[in-house]
């Protein structure tokens, strides 16, 4: 894995715009770096619970042990929702260097333009080279973060799937506990989306 912000060799306004960057975004870097790899075990751990329940053909849970493996799937689904808010803020960050270095660099063709002193397009050309090099490596810092969210979101979408199908296993398999559980769950899920009305 290359890692989000490496120590670039660049010089002039590109220095600068990802030196600003690296400012803004270390913290949640640090944080998401630690962090990915405890979010997707989390994921991968309570997906194997659910898989192991589900290639048992006697599911022999009881009612208790079905309505916790329900409960452990969302409270994991949850905390990796929050978890995903880190990596979503410095992928804001990227994009906004991004804009700043294009804004950046297409100011600097309008001056190579009408610049006439050699020293001038020098200097120009130099801030140009370097806001090529920062824009590359953003680019390819925003690609990986890009993947690292997505397979995080494809693990998160299929406990997701499963932890919704298990709610109805156990409405339509522990029999009354079984429905006045499912119909409790379905009443807070509408109150909180009510909530968020």
């Amino acid at each position: 894995m290359i890692p989000l912000f490496p120590l670039l060799v660049v010089s002039g306004i590109g220095a600068i715009i990802y030196s600003a960057m690296h400012k803004r975004t270390e913290a949640v870097q640090n944080t998401w770096s630690s962090a990915r790899g405890q979010v997707k075990r989390s994921i991968e751990e309570q997906q194997a619970e659910l898989d192991r329940y589900y290639a048992d053909k006697k599911n022999h849970l009881n009612f208790r042990e079905l309505c916790n493996l329900h409960y452990c799937s969302h409270c994991v689904a949850n905390e990796v929702h929050q978890q995903l808010k880190t990596p979503r803020l410095l992928l804001a960050e990227i994009n906004k260097t991004l804009a700043e270095l294009k804004q950046q660099k297409e100011l600097l063709e309008q001056k190579l333009k009408l610049s006439s002193s050699n020293v001038a397009i020098n200097r120009i050309k130099n801030d140009l080279k370097s806001i090529i090099i920062v824009r590359k490596n953003s680019f390819t810092q925003r690609d990986q973060l890009q993947q690292e969210i997505a397979e995080i979101l494809t693990l998160q979408k299929k406990l997701n799937a499963d932890t919704s199908e298990l709610k109805y296993r156990i409405r339509d398999t522990c029999g009354s506990r079984g429905e006045e559980w499912f119909n409790r769950l379905e009443q807070r899920i509408n109150a909180r989306h009510k909530s968020y009305s």
